[in-house]
């Protein structure tokens, strides 16, 4: 689509409706850039002016020659073949990662099968048994366990990352401790993915979270796609 957009500014379509269209979707572009982490599904609205922009050019008379008509073809097979691409990649990517991970092809297979989908194989923090509680760092798929858990968004502030950033890791167990906090799970490719885009608390490291098991937490899980925590009790 943002070739066929670029085809109709190169071509000096003019128009009310295709400026309002060009305006509108670098607005939106902006807005993507500036206030998202960029996911492509937050990108979306741009399709509406972008259909508008490409649709109101290819109306304009001007617009209407035999060798432009060929180029917007072109441009079109050519944006739906790498669409189409794209799309059988990520599928093969998220077919392997399912398979890998828990032995079906896709989540389709837990669909109508809620049992499975949060069976300690699928999810496997919901292991920990109905007496964990877990403090979730960076996941975001809170929705997925069946134990209690809590779960900071991005666009708040973590109250015991906050005092942590102010105290050792001593005070910081103790923190946990008085809530009733069994396990500590810190997610590091969110972390990292979040880190990038939106920020992330600087305290939280590998390094940082050793000291926490040197004050008396013990590692249940060090990976490198996470790291859980067990908060022993005193």
């Amino acid at each position: 689509m943002w070739a066929l957009l670029g085809l109709a500014l190169v071509f000096g379509w003019r128009g009310r409706e295709l400026g309002f269209g060009v305006l509108w979707s670098a607005l939106l572009l902006l807005a993507w850039i500036s206030l998202t982490h960029m996911p492509g599904r937050f990108a979306i609205p741009l399709i509406a002016p972008l259909t508008l922009g490409i649709g109101r050019g290819c109306a304009i008379e001007s617009a209407r020659g035999a060798w432009r008509w060929r180029a917007l073809g072109v441009a079109a097979a050519v944006a739906a073949l790498v669409g189409g691409m794209q799309s059988a990649m990520m599928f093969q990517e998220e077919t392997r990662l399912w398979t890998q991970a828990v032995g079906v092809p896709s989540a389709l297979a837990f669909a109508g099968d809620i049992e499975s989908f949060v069976s300690p194989e699928a999810q496997p923090l919901n292991a920990l048994g109905p007496d964990a509680y877990v403090w979730l760092v960076g996941d975001a798929t809170p929705f997925y366990l069946t134990i209690r858990a809590h779960y900071t968004v991005v666009f708040s502030r973590d109250p015991w990352l906050e005092f942590a950033a102010s105290h050792d890791a001593n005070a910081s167990l103790n923190w946990l401790r008085e809530r009733g906090v069994t396990h500590v799970w810190f997610a590091w490719g969110e972390i990292a993915r979040l880190g990038g885009t939106y920020g992330f608390p600087a305290i939280v490291t590998r390094e940082w979270v050793g000291g926490l098991v040197e004050a008396g937490a013990r590692a249940v899980v060090d990976a490198p796609d996470g790291t859980l925590l067990q908060i022993a009790v005193d």
